[in-house]
């Protein structure tokens, strides 16, 4: 609880319930996030699409029936960057003093600051449209800090910015799900198809360097190359699935520094992942099959691959190995747990 990010706070509490552990969701709204979640939350108390003079009112009693019924049913409340249940944190302050267990994880912008992020070569900062405010991203942190027993980033990238003992714990994907349908057809194909999804570039900006990869393949296909760009923005991501199996590479973030879930569903499919990780996080990863490329060497990288296609099958089959072995829902959800009961 209690916001949307992907569908990640999603999956952690249906993981957790599949290893036996009692997990619900709240979200304080999700009526525009139907395109990210693949199910709906277990409480959604509708706090962003009300109407009538008294919509205030009723918004602040659902949300104090909520936490008074919730105190009485959970241990452990596990928030999701830095966002209380009330405006003014006094359920953090509350759920301290009875002796509950705060948890909350990072996930990305929540945390991750400009002044920061821009110094790098590549950085997506340097693209994003979005108000960056440091100030107040910086506030919210600090008493999350100050009341959770339990800190957790979800990425190598976002220690940088977490607060001091935040453990990493990474990214959940249902590999079950994930998995390429024994029933797909694996023929070969003349045209060599790409994949690239960016769910909110209108609203982000070209944070994932889509428009450097649209040049790189515009310049491939001048050369004569038969390519099929595959390009989606704000598809539900379960539906994305029979896209993604019928392309032979995708294409991700090109300066983030790391990669996110977008890649992990295209190597969950024993698909090829083109994305950018910067030096200093290669050591959490050493094993990590994707092919490195940043939005300088793009096109380079993609004329290489498609030239010499024929590595891409053992690429495909390592990247799910990585994926199964890492990322795995059930297995982080485990370790989760283990951490939920160290806190007592």
């Amino acid at each position: 609880m209690p916001i949307v990010i992907c569908n990640q706070p999603w999956e952690i509490s249906r993981a957790l319930r599949r290893i036996g552990v009692e997990a619900d969701y709240m979200i304080l709204d999700d009526n525009d996030a139907g395109w990210v979640m693949p199910g709906r939350a277990d409480y959604n108390l509708n706090v962003y699409h009300r109407s009538g003079k008294d919509y205030p009112y009723k918004i602040l009693f659902d949300k104090q029936s909520f936490f008074l019924k919730a105190l009485f049913k959970y241990d452990v409340f596990h928030y999701h960057s830095n966002y209380p249940i009330f405006d003014n944190f006094y359920d953090l302050k509350i759920l301290k003093k009875l002796g509950k267990k705060i948890v909350v994880s990072y996930w990305g912008c929540d945390i991750r600051l400009r002044s920061i992020n821009s110094k790098y070569q590549y950085s997506s900062c340097d693209f994003c449209i979005v108000s960056c405010r440091e100030k107040e991203k910086n506030r919210r942190k600090n008493i999350f800090a100050r009341y959770a027993n339990l800190k957790i980033a979800h990425g190598p990238e976002l220690l940088e910015y977490a607060p001091p003992k935040s453990m990493l714990l990474p990214l959940f994907i249902d590999t079950n799900f994930w998995q390429a349908s024994s029933n797909f057809p694996k023929k070969k194909q003349e045209t060599f198809k790409i994949f690239h999804s960016f769910g909110n570039m209108k609203d982000r900006g070209d944070i994932r360097s889509t428009k450097e990869i649209r040049k790189a393949v515009s310049q491939l296909k001048k050369e004569g190359k038969k390519i099929d760009f595959v390009f989606y923005d704000k598809v539900p991501n379960r539906e994305l699935k029979k896209f993604y199996e019928q392309v032979d590479i995708v294409v991700t973030q090109l300066n983030y520094g790391t990669y996110g879930l977008t890649a992990l569903e295209g190597m969950a499919l024993e698909k090829p992942v083109i994305a950018y990780i910067r030096e200093k996080y290669k050591k959490y990863f050493p094993d990590l099959p994707i092919i490195d490329a940043n939005p300088d060497n793009i096109l380079k990288v993609l004329r290489r691959v498609i030239e010499d296609k024929n590595k891409l099958a053992e690429i495909g089959k390592k990247s799910r190995q990585f994926v199964c072995q890492y990322h795995d829902s059930e297995i982080l959800a485990k370790k989760l747990y283990q951490m939920y009961k160290s806190l007592y």
